[in-house]
């Protein structure tokens, strides 16, 4: 089978298998295009890998955004990079899974100098959506931004306290560690699933967790602090004296 045929097959299957919410990645080196589409819906979304997923030499420059942008891709409420829609089948309005794949690979090729002649990788991830969401979180976070006071903080507390929680983690199960505060360990939760794919498009691996399994879980760790909804909109910073707080009221 052609690599061309392997990936139109594999976009196919986004809208004829698995759920509500399946994810396609073609990968070649550090650059990447993400699809999402659902079983019986012929909508599906590309969205191409941004500079800050992308290592420091293969940055994207202006002419190379301006290759995603002549190719149809723009910027997209809640993501990072850009992204654009298809619509697969064989109508007049309608997009070719062989025609998708093809450009595919010419995007990885052209804009992010990816090997023509090296195979693309194809990861499948079929699955349904997530539905948790943290409504009454998202507004406290808001709230306590534009306050400060004690009154707003204590409030967010308590919907952290009530909420259930996205948090990655590494093949073994171990949390996912998102950087360093002098030198102590700093993991990240998300608040529903569109945070987590802004912070990375191509889906990883997580458990969702309410807040009384999270904290104490935490709290055993080394940790310098904990991110909600790390590069997302709307997110704040739990220090390790907050967790330790929070583990020890919810027990």
């Amino acid at each position: 089978m052609r690599p061309t045929d392997a990936i139109a097959a594999a976009l196919d299957r986004l809208i004829q298998q698995g759920g509500s919410r399946n994810r396609l990645v073609l990968s070649s080196g550090p650059a990447w295009l993400a699809y999402t589409g659902a079983r019986g819906d012929p909508a599906i979304r590309c969205e191409a890998a941004p500079s800050s997923h992308l290592p420091k030499e293969r940055k994207l420059k202006a002419e190379q955004v301006h290759l995603l942008r002549q190719a149809g891709f723009a910027s997209r409420p809640g993501s990072r990079g850009l992204g654009r829609d298809y619509r697969l089948g064989e109508g007049e309005d309608a997009h070719h899974p062989v025609k998708v794949a093809d450009d595919a690979i010419s995007l990885l090729a052209a804009v992010y100098g990816a090997d023509p002649t090296a195979a693309v990788e194809i990861d499948e991830r079929p699955g349904d959506r997530n539905t948790t969401e943290n409504t009454a979180l998202i507004d406290a976070i808001r709230v306590l931004s534009k306050s400060r006071d004690d009154a707003s903080r204590q409030a967010m507390y308590r919907n952290v306290a009530r909420g259930r929680f996205l948090l990655p983690i590494e093949a073994d199960g171990a949390p996912r560690v998102f950087g360093d505060l002098t030198g102590w360990p700093v993991y990240g939760v998300f608040t529903d699933e569109p945070a987590l794919e802004r912070w990375d498009p191509r889906g990883t691996r997580y458990e969702v967790l309410h807040a009384r399994q999270l904290f104490p879980r935490l709290a055993r760790l080394p940790l310098g602090s904990l991110l909600i909804n790390p590069d997302g909109q709307i997110g704040g910073e739990l220090y390790r004296n907050e967790v330790e707080m929070l583990a020890a009221a919810i027990r």
